[in-house]
């Protein structure tokens, strides 16, 4: 009863934090992203090209390229910051270049300032090279304003400058806590842009798949066509869990299996036992549900007293267990009820079945037996 008790309630538990994962908002869109690797090196006109050719498509509605994209490891750096003071400030931050089209086509909210002006770095009005950060990065270093502040960082090779904050969301899996995140637009060095993101219909994906393929092969004849969707690399990021709970799920079922066989055995010996008590019962009017409540009596104690030791080493164990996401649900004590009662039900139930043909039976058999 113990290790029944405990294996359904871990896995109720488990089943509820990847439920909760996978539906939590990100706050972007994740359904509808087509996403191709694009690996090759190539020059900004064909990519250029390749994305003109795609936003043709009356069912692709937003097209964009980035190193990095959700679901991804990102890339993190120290930047030097200035804060409201003046002074400089070393600040760990996820850094990735996109270009102008990637807030909107990840429906990723602007909070304040402006996007990346389209073309070449010359259409942009600002001396510096233009950055833009998330509301943890503003939180972190307590601007008033940040439109305008100037930030360091190695890996763009250029000092820049805030145009605009776009909202906070999650870049890596709820196992982390979001980090401050800063994007650069790469204008014309397209070397490193591996995603190419699309924003499409889920209606048309077969018309849409073979038209993306055909514009890449007329394009880019030297890239693979090499897809997923965005769903799908984000589900991965909880694949271990799912596993996990599948595995606690299929035990909790050879769990309850072994409880019933050992209910099965240990009723069949308790009758045996009492078959002339059950008789005597019967015979001075004892009535057939009277019985059974008996019988059941102490079946019902074990799994009580089996629930409370359950639900201190469970809460105890997934409380740890939970300790490895920064975004985690709270363990509820219905769990531990549902688990309870479960297999509360199935213990029932096998003693009823076992025991109601002698319990019914003519008492004067089973004392004639005896």
């Amino acid at each position: 009863m113990l290790v029944s008790i405990s294996v359904i309630a871990s896995a109720l538990i488990m089943y509820q934090q990847v439920s909760f994962m996978k539906n939590r908002p990100p706050g972007f869109e994740r359904e509808n992203k087509l996403i191709v690797w694009v690996n090759t090196i190539a020059n900004g006109s064909d990519y250029r090209a390749v994305m003109t050719e795609l936003s043709r498509h009356p069912d692709i509605y937003n097209v964009t390229m980035a190193d990095q994209i959700p679901g991804t490891p990102a890339v993190g750096e120290l930047a030097t910051i200035l804060n409201d003071q003046g002074e400089e400030i070393n600040v760990l931050v996820d850094t990735y270049s996109v270009d102008e089209n990637y807030l909107d086509t990840f429906s990723i909210p602007l909070v304040n300032g402006r996007n990346f002006s389209p073309g070449n770095r010359s259409t942009e009005d600002t001396s510096l090279f233009p950055y833009l950060v998330n509301e943890s990065l503003v939180k972190q270093m307590g601007w008033a304003d940040p439109i305008g502040k100037e930030i360091d960082t190695p890996l763009a090779l250029v000092s820049g400058e805030v145009i605009g904050v776009f909202t906070d969301y999650n870049f890596s899996s709820l196992h982390e806590e979001i980090r401050p995140q800063l994007i650069y637009f790469f204008y014309d060095d397209w070397r490193w842009q591996r995603y190419l993101v699309m924003d499409v219909d889920s209606n048309n994906i077969q018309a849409i798949l073979g038209y993306v393929e055909r514009s890449l092969t007329m394009i880019m004849p030297e890239t693979p066509f090499d897809y997923s969707f965005l769903d799908e690399i984000l589900d991965g990021l909880y694949a271990n869990e799912q596993n996990q709970t599948q595995l606690t799920l299929a035990g909790s079922g050879v769990s309850i299996l072994v409880a019933i066989l050992g209910l099965f055995g240990l009723t069949a010996f308790t009758i045996d036992q009492k078959t002339k008590e059950i008789g005597i019962r019967r015979v001075l009017g004892a009535s057939v549900t009277r019985i059974l409540a008996v019988m059941f009596k102490g079946i019902i104690v074990l799994i009580i007293v089996a629930a409370i030791v359950a639900s201190v080493l469970v809460f105890y164990a997934l409380n740890i267990w939970l300790e490895g996401f920064a975004y985690r649900i709270s363990i509820s004590p219905m769990i531990f009820v549902i688990a309870m009662l479960s297999v509360l039900v199935v213990s029932v139930l096998t003693v009823a079945i076992q025991s109601i043909k002698v319990v019914g039976d003519n008492p004067v058999n089973a004392l004639r037996n005896e």
